[in-house]
């Protein structure tokens, strides 16, 4: 205390009290001389003290961690005063005079060290209290007993995510509180310690009520500590309702969410705000109902002033005495202001000290009150709504953040069925697992137009992001884009800044390559390469490539044609593939090339220009039975005209089924854009399709029906031109089947045949018009002469070697050795007829037959046959050789030739060759 301190004891209306000096009364440390003071609902309040002490050494910063009181007396009451108790948020030492020195102390509220803090935090999935919990309890000054939070059910709700942003505790608490409808104040108990209390209802506050008389300007008692002096009414217009406007891209189908409530029923004009952060009607509701509560309570505010000291903010006072009837009520209070000096008393006698102007000892306040109950409604309480002045943090730019995955090594972003990801603010100081750092937060992507279109290109976690917020509202961030670093390295740099790239996490790519004279498109995939290639080269498929056609295909090649394929090239056509290149068509394979046509499959080629083959290495197999065929005969001239005019309705049949798929191909495009802009109007859409399945279902009926019916008109018109070719003969035909091998010549006059079967090798030649005797009937099995007759066979010329060791030769007389062995040893040997017409000649050098004309001449180098004018065969250690007129037989060790006019057979070991057919296989 000071050597002042007894000149209070009659008259003392304030005391200050520090724990940094324990104990009170004559043991306090100052005497106040004078004081001024605010407080206010949701303003705390802070009182600017002028002390005095004997003390000129007072250790400030023990006054500055250490809790102090104020105490305001009244008049009657010197032993217990209204107590104000907090910090001191500063100390300043003044001047000293006579021994006595001065200081000022500024006192706040114990909440106000929350205003030290200065934080970037975010707060997930927690309800209101909860976060104001977590926020005072950082300070381990304020225990669970310093504060109370007294909220209804509607304002205590969960909120998604909550940010806190460069901004001290206090203000942030502010913030929100004034968002909410949340007001606080401090109250005191019976024993003089505080308490924070934060409530939203008027429900909640503090039961007590303090009786205030009204005395008129110049009456009696106006230094009483329960008068009030003056009380005057404020009334201003209020505007008709509040309407609040927001948008929920959650429940897009909603479209702009409104809500609204009454503010006055007789006011003029609507307050719309937009942006309030509501997610539904409910949510709206609740805000709207707190704007107008808000605005509401300011149409109707009193001021007074006086001397008691009952007056606090967040409690109700009772006024009575006063003229008018209806201010004779209960009152909430919202702020007071203070003023009061002890100068008067305590410096009285002291010389040049700056405040003994004051004459007398005096306490006196301001303050500001609403009603607590409607005057309309008396059973309806009126909710004071604190005004939102607290500022909102602003943002400058954007924010840079972290995609998160399922947990701490998922290579996966947490992604949900909205589309929405997980990040990870670079501020804050609580340790969330994994995917619990934030909301779910919507990615902006550059196209975004309805269900099932778009683009995305889904992030990974630990891809670093920059956010920005919804109407600069901390609490409603959504990711502008993703941005390389050192760990996430860019696609493009320096070293390819001709490029233009996409890849996906698992390697497939698209690059578009912007070097000047060697532009590209390359798309590609780790396990089916395909790239597409500028500069005319066309389309690359280094891999697999399947193509599946459910309707008709169409494709037109005006100009070069190029196919090149490396690997398996698969396509399945479920319908009638229409094919028309009116150019050049060069197809290139680096792989195997299979083609399978099923036994219910018919296949027609029909080629009217040269065909040439040029193969390394070649084979052709078949099952059953393989024939060629050449040469095609005189009398074939009218079938082939009736071939050429089906070939031409074939033609015009194919063009035909072209132009109707083309046809349908446009319609049903023009259908289903028209379907879908329809639906997108009407804002129904389908999961996976731009329209819906049942539009693409119509699109496959209808191409099905008309399909078919091609498909049906196509067969009958390749049916009738391949039965007439089947009516076609041709002179040379070589048929290959499970029976041998049979080659035929069937010319004007003459017929041929060499064939090689189980029963050995046979030559024939006769008339041809005896042949068409025995086979009138084209593809047949063949029958042949009898060749037991020399006069019914005089033109028939046969030879067979048979796999039992025999050989027959036949040329108008039957030749026909049957026995397994001749044995005949003589230095020579002679037959002859009895006419000398046929004779037998053997001789150690050589064996001779003779039939009139003909004869036969071996010797140990050859064999000869002879026909003077006739025909000739000769063996020789080189080969063996026969000619008939202009039909020859050369038998040799590379080959054996048959040959007839121009005719020739060429049999080889690797191959054979056929002239006059223009055919040869090798």
């Amino acid at each position: 205390m000071s050597s002042l301190s007894s000149r209070l004891d009659a008259n003392k209306r304030f005391d200050f009290q520090s724990e940094a000096f324990p104990g009170g009364g004559t043991a306090a440390k100052f005497d106040v001389i004078e004081l001024t003071g605010r407080e206010e609902i949701s303003r705390g309040f802070s009182f600017e003290i002028t002390l005095v002490s004997d003390d000129g050494d007072v250790d400030a910063k023990a006054m500055l961690d250490n809790i102090a009181r104020l105490n305001i007396y009244t008049p009657s009451d010197r032993t217990k005063g209204k107590p104000y108790v907090g910090r001191v948020e500063l100390f300043e030492q003044l001047n000293s005079v006579n021994n006595l020195h001065f200081y000022r102390a500024v006192l706040a509220p114990r909440i106000s060290v929350l205003s030290r803090y200065r934080v970037s935090e975010v707060y997930v999935g927690m309800k209101l209290s909860a976060i104001f919990d977590a926020v005072i309890k950082e300070e381990n000054r304020l225990t669970a007993t310093d504060y109370q939070i007294a909220l209804t059910e509607d304002c205590d709700r969960e909120l998604p995510f909550v940010c806190q942003y460069q901004e001290s505790h206090l203000d942030f608490l502010s913030r929100r509180m004034e968002r909410e409808g949340i007001y606080h104040f401090v109250t005191y108990d019976g024993n003089g310690r505080d308490k924070w209390m934060i409530v939203d209802d008027v429900v909640k506050l503090p039961a007590a009520v303090s009786s205030v008389r009204y005395v008129q300007d110049g009456g009696s008692d106006q230094t009483a500590g329960d008068v009030v002096l003056s009380f005057i009414c404020h009334n201003r217009p209020l505007s008709h309702r509040v309407l609040l406007q927001d948008y929920n891209p959650l429940d897009a189908k909603l479209g702009t969410l409104s809500s609204e409530a009454e503010i006055d029923a007789n006011g003029i004009g609507d307050i719309m705000l937009y942006g309030e952060h509501f997610a539904d009607a409910k949510e709206g509701a609740f805000y709207a109902g707190r704007r107008a509560e808000e605005l509401r309570w300011q149409g109707e505010v009193f001021e007074g002033s006086g001397a008691s000291v009952a007056l606090r903010c967040g409690h109700f006072m009772q006024l009575s005495g006063h003229p008018k009837a209806s201010f004779n009520a209960e009152f909430l209070i919202t702020r007071v202001v203070h003023e009061g000096s002890q100068a008067a008393t305590l410096l009285a006698g002291v010389q040049n000290s700056p405040y003994n102007t004051v004459i007398s000892t005096f306490y006196r306040n301001t303050f500001s009150a609403i009603r607590r109950k409607e005057r309309s409604d008396p059973k309806k309480s009126i909710q004071f709504r604190p005004q939102r002045i607290t500022p909102r943090p602003a943002v400058a730019g954007s924010f840079s953040a972290t995609v998160e995955g399922e947990s701490a090594d998922s290579q996966y972003a947490q992604i949900d069925a909205s589309g929405q990801y997980r990040i990870r603010l670079h501020f804050g100081r609580a340790k969330r697992n994994a995917g619990k750092a934030s909301a779910p937060v919507r990615l902006s992507v550059p196209y975004a137009t309805g269900a099932a279109m778009g683009m995305h290109f889904p992030l990974l976690a630990g891809a670093e992001v920059l956010l920005s917020f919804v109407d600069g509202d901390l609490d409603r961030p959504y990711i502008v884009n993703a941005v390389a670093n050192s760990e996430n390295t860019n696609l493009v740099n320096l070293a390819n800044k001709q490029l233009n790239r996409i890849v996906t996490p698992a390697n497939n790519s698209i690059t578009l390559d912007d070097t000047r004279g060697k532009e590209v498109i390359k798309l590609s995939s780790p396990t089916d390469d395909a790239i597409t290639v500028g500069g005319g080269t066309g389309f690359f498929s280094a891999s697999s490539s399947n193509a599946v056609s459910v309707g008709a295909t169409n494709k037109i090649s005006v100009g070069p044609s190029t196919s090149i394929s490396a690997s398996t090239d698969t396509s399945i056509s479920a319908s009638l593939a229409t094919k028309i290149s009116l150019g050049m068509s060069l197809s290139y394979s680096l792989s195997q090339d299979i083609k399978w046509n099923s036994k219910y499959s018919k296949s027609l080629s029909i080629d009217d220009g040269d065909s040439v083959s040029f193969k390394d290495d070649g084979k052709v197999k078949s099952t059953n039975s393989y024939v060629i065929s050449a040469g095609q005969s005189v009398d074939m001239q009218a079938r082939t005209l009736a071939i050429e005019a089906a070939k031409s309705t074939l033609g015009r049949g194919i063009a035909t089924v072209a132009a109707v798929n083309f046809v349908l191909g446009g319609t049903m495009a023009g259908v289903l854009g028209a379907l879908g802009e329809q639906r997108s109007k009407k804002n129904t859409y389908a999961k996976d399709t731009p329209v819906n399945y049942g539009t693409m279902i119509g699109q496959m009926t209808g191409t099905a029906v008309t399909t078919g019916v091609g498909i049906a008109v196509m067969h009958k018109l390749f049916q009738k031109v391949a039965e007439q070719y089947k009516t076609l003969s041709y002179a040379s035909n070589i048929k290959v089947d499970g029976s041998g091998i049979r080659e035929t010549y069937e010319g004007t006059r003459s017929f041929t045949e060499v064939k090689g079967s189980n029963e050995g090798l046979s030559f024939l030649a006769m008339p041809v018009a005896q042949w068409m005797v025995l086979n009138p009937v084209v593809d047949a099995p063949p029958t042949y002469p009898p060749l037991a007759s020399p006069v019914a066979e005089s033109n028939t010329s046969s030879f067979k070697l048979s796999n039992a060791g025999a050989a027959t030769l036949f040329t108008g007389t039957k030749v026909d050795v049957t026995t397994a062995a001749i044995n005949l040893k003589a230095n020579s040997l002679k037959f002859a007829s009895t006419t000398g017409q046929a004779k037998v000649e053997v001789a150690d050098a050589a064996f001779t037959t003779t039939i009139g004309t003909a004869s036969v001449k071996m010797s140990s180098q050859k064999l000869k046959a002879e026909i003077t004018g006739g025909g000739i065969l000769a063996i020789n250690n080189q080969g063996a050789g026969m000619k008939m007129g202009n039909a020859a037989v050369a038998v040799a060790a590379s080959g054996v030739k048959l040959s007839m006019g121009g005719a020739a057979l060429s049999l080889k070991p690797v191959s054979v060759t056929l002239d006059g057919s223009l055919l040869k296989l090798g």
